[in-house]
């Protein structure tokens, strides 16, 4: 596993990452969102994209246009989650577009999406979780998934490819993942239960290539490890994915971070849509 295959691309103030590989392709729009270039301000600076952290709405969307803009789509696209730390995979399409933003979010315990229909935005917000974008070319399937250390353990990333498999008929072997910022080995302490249910998890992948002992009844896991391992274990070759590598909490303040800051912050998004 190495860090590789993504892009900072900047409009102004605006900063992003999106995958070298995905944009080869020509067939999607996406993005890891940093929280440079925004409007948003206090503990919400300045690019927050969540819609549930008690910024003010017109500053949010707002946030939606400028990078929906720079990507290319249109911020009524867009579709959320309310995200539970759940396993649960959605297959969405046109008919949800705007969903979580500008009607009623219908889905309240989503943490994945999944679409083969264009102009279907999906969108995920993470604040430390792992954010995970997956590309069929061939069949041209898409999808997002929110991967925190719960999602994690219950292969939720593995799971939206067999989403993808079972759905679509697509073959992992030409699938195209990747991860984006989240909290790193660096900064994700656990306890002894939290390293039993990894274990658990992850009987195929030794405990040493992603846990490390860091005294005090202390241990550092590498979420992009695991994950990473997931979709490795669903088929795609390890080629395929691409891991940017960089951690949300000592990140010098580019990223907002649920473990550095606590509930006072803004949330970040990883956006894919179709062309």
């Amino acid at each position: 596993m190495k860090k590789s295959g993504m892009i900072l691309k900047k409009h102004g103030a605006l900063e992003y990452f999106t995958a070298e590989s995905f944009d080869k392709t020509g067939l999607v729009r996406h993005c890891f969102t940093t929280r440079r270039g925004g409007v948003s301000g206090g503990c919400y600076s300045s690019l927050n994209l969540g819609v549930n952290r008690g910024d003010d709405e017109k500053n949010v969307l707002e946030n939606y246009d400028i990078i929906c803009g720079a990507l290319g789509i249109s911020k009524e696209d867009v579709i959320l989650s309310r995200q539970t730390h759940s396993d649960v995979v959605e297959v969405v399409g046109k008919g949800e577009c705007g969903n979580g933003l500008f009607y009623a979010n219908k889905f309240e315990n989503a943490d994945a999406f999944v679409t083969s229909e264009r102009g279907a935005a999906l969108t995920i917000f993470m604040a430390d979780c792992v954010p995970i974008l997956l590309l069929d070319p061939k069949k041209r399937v898409i999808a997002a998934c929110h991967s925190g250390w719960r999602g994690t353990v219950q292969r939720i990333g593995e799971k939206t490819v067999n989403v993808m498999l079972k759905r679509y008929g697509c073959d992992a072997g030409d699938m195209l993942g990747a991860i984006g910022p989240s909290i790193g080995p660096c900064c994700f302490e656990v306890d002894a239960p939290v390293v039993r249910e990894f274990e658990a998890a992850f009987d195929f992948l030794p405990r040493k290539e992603y846990i490390k002992e860091c005294g005090g009844g202390k241990y550092h896991i590498d979420l992009w490890r695991a994950n990473f391992e997931l979709l490795r274990h669903a088929g795609i070759p390890e080629e395929n994915i691409s891991l940017l590598g960089e951690c949300t909490v000592c990140g010098g303040g580019k990223y907002f971070s649920h473990r550095r800051d606590g509930d006072m912050r803004g949330s970040l998004a990883a956006i894919i849509e179709l062309i």
